[in-house]
């Protein structure tokens, strides 16, 4: 997904998700520069939302805030049906090179669930459903433009 504005350095954002069924919420932002920052969860929240949960990324006490202008920044939601480790995740994608999905799919390869397994739904924001009858992770990635 890509924004369909720019923004400017110091905008502040959040991002808002529900869910119709129990799953882990992984959130963390990367630059060119693949340096990534974790978004969600912090250490006073956990990864899993419960059936129909509505939650916001960072939290509710805290904004994103874009940065560095004229370098596309990326947010990558982890959806999956598995606890991850994180940091453990961040650091083997920040010893890899090319795109994010790329060294995504080198990381996490099989544990991904097959695009054809999962149905986007063209509305404003971001909708899908998923069937994983193979894989357990659907990322999302949101390349956010900036000026």
């Amino acid at each position: 997904y890509e924004t369909t504005q720019t923004y400017q350095a110091g905008t502040l954002f959040k991002m808002y998700l529900s869910n119709t069924e129990p799953i882990y919420i992984y959130a963390f932002s990367t630059d060119l520069t693949d340096k990534s920052h974790l978004i969600f969860p912090s250490e006073q929240k956990s990864p899993l939302l419960y059936q129909n949960m509505n939650t916001t990324l960072p939290d509710e006490n805290h904004y994103i805030q874009i940065d560095n202008p004229h370098v596309t920044d990326y947010i990558c939601v982890l959806y999956s049906k598995e606890r991850l480790h994180l940091p453990s995740l961040l650091e083997q994608l920040s010893g890899l090179e090319g795109k994010l999905m790329d060294r995504i799919q080198r990381v996490l390869g099989s544990k991904l669930i097959p695009i054809q397994q999962i149905n986007f739904q063209e509305i404003t924001g971001i909708k899908f459903t998923a069937r994983a009858d193979k894989g357990s992770i659907l990322p999302i990635i949101v390349a956010i433009k900036k000026k």
